[in-house]
């Protein structure tokens, strides 16, 4: 004889305690994926910042290089610099090597940004030329500190060049190469950059 009724089922359940504890455990997993998943967007955003800073870095570079290998050797003062104003001059050939569209390219530290313009060649440069920009780009921001630096009386040797920040005198031929001394905000250490011209 079967002594259940239907009526008296017995159903066996969690307890309120594996209830805490099982939901405790989901509690303790979820922060840490969360903290997990946080640590990574976090270091996902850093260097990505930090790519777009050093790719802005690089096309500065390339772009300055571009501009300075392509100044005329036998022109006098094809490169200048106004300390005064912090801005570098140089006249620049077309990039093909052709024609008659000789540019004059300036570029200025200023404010912690390095702006660059340009322009039809104008020999001599007038006054206004020297002093106003015409509709500068921002090429470089975060800039603290910029010094250009020649060739101490264009010598090279096999020891190596030495360099001085003050520039040639007026009137001097371009020299062989070119410094580039930069100090970046959140970079430490100083950046250089040698461009040859020749």
């Amino acid at each position: 004889m079967n002594d259940r009724r239907p009526g008296c089922r017995r159903y066996r359940g969690f307890t309120l305690i594996e209830l805490i504890v099982a939901l405790g455990i989901f509690m303790v997993l979820g922060v840490l994926s969360y903290r997990a998943l946080a640590s990574i967007v976090d270091s996902r955003d850093r260097v990505a910042a930090a790519q777009l800073h050093w790719s802005s870095v690089t096309r500065f570079m390339q772009r300055l290089e571009i501009d300075l290998q392509q100044i005329p050797a036998n022109l006098p003062d094809a490169l200048t610099y106004d300390a005064g104003r912090q801005t570098l001059r140089l006249v620049r050939l077309a990039p093909n090597g052709l024609g008659d569209d000789v540019r004059t390219i300036r570029y200025r530290w200023r404010d912690g940004l390095i702006e660059r313009d340009e322009r039809k060649f104008l020999a001599p440069p007038m006054p206004k030329d020297v002093v106003e920009m015409n509709e500068p780009e921002v090429v470089l921001d975060s800039a603290q500190v910029v010094e250009w630096l020649w060739p101490a009386n264009n010598q090279v040797s096999d020891a190596g060049i030495e360099w001085q920040a003050s520039p040639p005198a007026a009137g001097s031929g371009a020299p062989l190469a070119l410094g580039l001394r930069l100090r970046l905000a959140g970079v430490s250490g100083d950046i250089l950059r040698i461009v040859a011209l020749r």
